[in-house]
């Protein structure tokens, strides 16, 4: 026999109890579904858990449990199979209480499990599987996971379970409506709360210090009349693609999981660094931030209405280009600089089809960013092959029709 403190709730019909146990108790008590011998010869009725994704919870569950030492995580819906015996002694039954807590002894209690029930992830089996890997170091295959060093001191942490005897058609709905309304975090918002992608804190930090706040952090793109200068969504992906496989970092950022700290002041450094030198040498920017109260909004609304560079999508081209001339040599002052002496306006017959249509309108969408990058970087001075000089001017000349194709490339100033 089993004895749990647990706590007695219901809601609508259902009565369910609330306890902890202990990661190393929880791993070996509770059973992923399709583990258990009869998973294999069940209906597909019956078959209502999904299949784990092992790949998530070795790549991002786990190492999180294994290495902030501020994990938190809901509780568990767990379903009680074979249940019959088991019994929920309240505390009021169990000792004379004062008469101020005897309204309290009717929930509290001690659940009384016989032993021969199985304990069943209804929501949580992901993070069962992250625990267990946390740890022990191994994975599914019990093969050890390399990417992360087990942490034995998850044993002592309290697990939150909420159990509820099993019933076949309200275990299959609990895990349905859990599932099906829990809504996914936004990317935008994402951005926002997330702690364990190192590009969106320093991101945060450019918003707020560099930006001084003058972000949406909402949307991709700033309507006409809006008192901002930049997305958040464009500094973040501005900051990962040009620290990603740059001369600072010389693969792709992992944003699933946090550096080592000399990585992380790396990238802050960096990142923080290239953006305060654009927004101080490229003129648009640093009069939009001349006066960051509501008396400077029409001047951001006029700096919008004419140069390209209050642009978000513009403003991601150029990191790229910048992070391009790196790549070649050159250093990111001297190539900030060089984008300095571009004629950003509108206006600019420069920027004819590669940045703005015939119509007026703008760019949008991830293909013309990146050849508007490519240009730019292009005429501050990267160092092209025959081949890419080729393809670029093919690209260039393809924007206008059959009387521009010899059309030449915007001349370079460097």
């Amino acid at each position: 026999m089993k004895l749990i403190p647990a706590i007695r709730g219901k809601i609508g019909s259902t009565e369910y109890y609330i306890a902890t146990m202990k990661a190393s108790e929880v791993v070996n008590s509770l059973r992923i579904p399709k583990d258990m011998p009869d998973w294999g010869h069940e209906s597909i009725e019956e078959r209502y858990q999904r299949e784990i994704n092992y790949k998530r919870v070795r790549d991002q569950i786990a190492p999180y449990i294994a290495n902030d030492p501020d994990r938190f995580f809901n509780a568990l819906i767990v379903d009680i199979l074979n249940s019959e015996g088991v019994t929920f002694d309240p505390l009021s039954e169990l000792a004379k209480l004062p008469s101020l807590w005897s309204g309290l002894g009717d929930n509290f209690g001690v659940l009384k499990l016989q032993g021969n029930e199985q304990l069943v992830p209804l929501d949580g089996q992901h993070r069962l599987a992250a625990i267990k890997f946390a740890l022990y170091g191994k994975d599914e295959k019990d093969q050890p996971i390399e990417t992360f060093q087990c942490n034995p001191s998850i044993a002592d942490d309290d697990i939150t379970l909420v159990l509820v005897k099993h019933d076949r058609a309200k275990a299959r709905k609990i895990f349905n409506k859990v599932n099906r309304y829990a809504k996914a975090v936004s990317k935008a918002d994402n951005l926002i709360i997330s702690e364990d992608d190192y590009i969106a804190i320093v991101s945060r930090d450019v918003a707020n210090n560099v930006f001084k706040s003058l972000v949406n952090s909402k949307s991709n793109t700033i309507p006409p009349t809006s008192n901002d200068i930049t997305t958040l969504s464009t500094i973040y992906e501005a900051s990962l693609d040009y620290i990603s496989e740059s001369v600072m970092h010389p693969t792709k950022a992992n944003t699933e999981l946090l550096p080592d700290a000399n990585t992380q002041n790396l990238w802050k450094s960096e990142i923080e660094k290239m953006w305060v030198a654009l927004v101080k040498h490229m003129l648009p920017l640093a009069d939009a931030l001349s006066d960051i109260e509501e008396t400077g909004k029409a001047n951001r609304i006029e700096l919008r209405e004419t140069y390209l560079l209050m642009k978000p999508i513009v403003q991601a081209a150029l990191v790229g280009a910048i992070k391009k001339l790196m790549l070649g040599g050159v250093s990111m002052k001297v190539a900030i600089e060089r984008a300095a002496n571009l004629d950003w306006r509108f206006a600019c017959a420069d920027w004819d089809r590669i940045a703005v249509s015939p119509s007026g309108t703008r760019i949008a969408g991830a293909q013309p960013r990146k050849l508007l990058s490519r240009m730019i970087a292009y005429r501050l001075g990267d160092t092209l092959s025959a081949k890419e000089l080729e393809v670029l001017e093919t690209q260039y000349r393809n924007l206008f029709d059959d009387r521009d194709k010899d059309r030449p490339l915007p001349e370079k100033i460097a």
